[in-house]
């Protein structure tokens, strides 16, 4: 699980990175009974409390932003937009 949540790996991936311990099936069936069952919820809830507790916690003042778009095979520098994409 920790692979595949880490690395973005497929499943299937992240059970030969683990050398065949657990199966990609097996993994899955944990990650939506764990989903189901808001394991990862608490956990996130748990390291803010902690995080806080620790270091602090200044929500008074926060910024989110975000991007997603896709880049061109092999380009690093000008992302593929409605305006600019290639003609098919």
């Amino acid at each position: 699980m920790h692979v595949r949540l880490t690395t973005g790996c497929s499943w299937v991936d992240a059970e030969r990175i683990c050398g065949g311990k657990v199966s990609d099936t097996t993994v899955r069936e944990r990650y939506s009974l764990w989903v189901d069952a808001g394991v990862f919820k608490k956990v996130a809830a748990n390291a803010v409390v902690a995080y806080d507790r620790i270091i602090g916690l200044d929500m008074s003042e926060i910024a989110i932003d975000g991007s997603l778009f896709l880049l061109r095979a092999g380009s690093l520098i000008r992302p593929t937009t409605v305006v600019n994409r290639p003609r098919a």
